[in-house]
């Protein structure tokens, strides 16, 4: 697929495909979200994948439609905040793992995060993983304030270099206790596998002062277009007239891949229901066929019967674009 243009972002209109969520938690995984989807015009089965973040690792869901996905296995277990990332024929798998989990049989004392890229042209069979970066070459930057924790890997190639994107620190939310991201980050390199360098400065950080990240700058999604780099982020703010905290998904639009300027807020969480305490991540694909957006997005809200409990679901927007 070619790449779109930044018109087709910002002359877009969103609205929910349905009052409820398209995909719910399993019962002994009360999270599920990072989805990150290859629709079936990218897939070699002709099918919808989906690769999820669970308390147990990293789900390979398929699916027909779009909307009913079934799970297939678990590639890979204690990893989390998966992404594919397309070139060729081939797919990448980047996510996160904590430094030990793995490693248990070899005694790795060892703290912090790493990011791991695993390759596979069928979805299915996957290659031994490869360290792609590492939480330690965050240790002399003021802005991570923690230096082993980073999330949301993502990988974007722009402007003849491959940029891996991904978000460090850490801020507890005051009313949900949810932990989110403090800051956005960037390395880059002339090969996919790296070895990649760190750009010196934060991307974005959270702004007390911003109406929409005055939390947090949350999670995001960076869109490669022709003439732009586009980014949907999924923001924490407080709400002063209802004194709660509250999320939205945003557009961003930067033309080098490191300044991004606002354009427009284009989902919020509600009051009530099913993604009403936070948007926590979320992946856009554009479907030709359909001249549509399809966003995946996950939220978190207080279970029925256990409000004490919260639980994480995914939803789906559609944008359609408006002609001028």
């Amino acid at each position: 697929m070619r790449l779109p243009q930044w018109d087709m972002l910002e002359k877009t209109s969103w609205y929910p495909f349905n009052d409820g969520p398209v995909s719910r938690m399993r019962r002994m995984e009360p999270r599920l979200s990072h989805p990150s989807i290859i629709i079936p015009s990218e897939s070699k089965d002709g099918k919808w994948h989906m690769f999820a973040h669970t308390w147990i690792g990293i789900g390979h869901f398929v699916s027909t439609s779009g909307l009913n996905w079934i799970l297939d296995g678990y590639p890979f277990m204690n990893a989390k905040d998966p992404f594919v990332y397309r070139e060729g024929k081939a797919f990448h798998l980047i996510y996160i793992e904590k430094k030990g989990l793995s490693d248990r049989i070899k005694k790795d004392k060892e703290k912090g995060y790493r990011v791991l890229i695993s390759s596979s042209e069928d979805l299915f069979k996957w290659s031994e993983p490869k360290i792609l970066f590492d939480s330690s070459q965050m240790a002399l930057l003021s802005f991570a304030r923690e230096s082993g924790k980073i999330s949301n890997p993502q990988l974007v190639f722009f402007e003849g270099k491959y940029r891996l994107y991904f978000t460090t620190g850490e801020v507890e939310v005051f009313d949900s206790k949810e932990k989110v991201s403090y800051a956005l980050a960037l390395a880059e390199s002339d090969s996919l596998t790296g070895p990649y360098k760190l750009y010196s400065n934060s991307i974005m950080h959270t702004d007390p002062d911003s109406p929409y990240t005055s939390i947090s700058i949350g999670s995001f999604r960076m869109i490669p277009c022709s003439d732009a780099v586009a980014s949907i982020e999924a923001s924490v703010f407080y709400d002063k007239s209802a004194e709660r905290s509250r999320s939205a998904l945003l557009l961003l639009k930067s033309t080098d891949g490191r300044s991004f300027a606002f354009s427009k807020k284009i989902h919020e969480t509600p009051d009530e229901g099913w993604s009403s305490i936070m948007l926590t991540s979320l992946d856009l694909k554009f479907l030709e066929d359909d001249n549509t957006w399809y966003c995946y997005y996950s939220a978190l809200s207080r279970r029925e019967k256990f409000p004490f409990f919260k639980e994480e679901n995914l939803g789906l927007l559609l944008g359609r674009i408006i002609k001028a």
